[in-house]
């Protein structure tokens, strides 16, 4: 079986992110709360894509990237017991007066 891990800098993020979204429900609750919250939809996430390879949709503006545990430290660890979550946030949303072209 395959351990799943999330750092907690990425928890800490991911966390942050949603308290601070407009009409959050997680912004008034305890920090906790709202830490349990995130990791019971990560988890219900990992449980509906247990085959996963890429990137996954967990929240509004956050994605979660499954890695092989240690492929971003130094040395390259070799755990194959391990996988580990990396947060991607969107942080901004789109503004449509603001734009830029990349191709036509």
């Amino acid at each position: 079986m395959v351990e799943i891990v999330i750092s907690e800098p990425d928890l800490e993020a991911a966390v942050a992110h949603l308290r601070q979204l407009p009409r959050s429900v997680t912004a008034q609750m305890p920090l906790e709360w709202s830490r349990k919250r995130f990791l019971d939809t990560l988890k219900a996430t990992l449980r509906v894509n247990p085959r996963a390879k890429g990137v996954l949709p967990v929240a509004p503006g956050v994605w979660a990237l499954i890695q092989p545990y240690g492929v971003d430290l130094a040395g390259s660890l070799d755990d194959t017991s391990r996988r580990q979550i990396w947060i991607l946030l969107r942080s901004v949303g789109t503004d449509p007066a603001q734009l830029t072209i990349l191709e036509n």
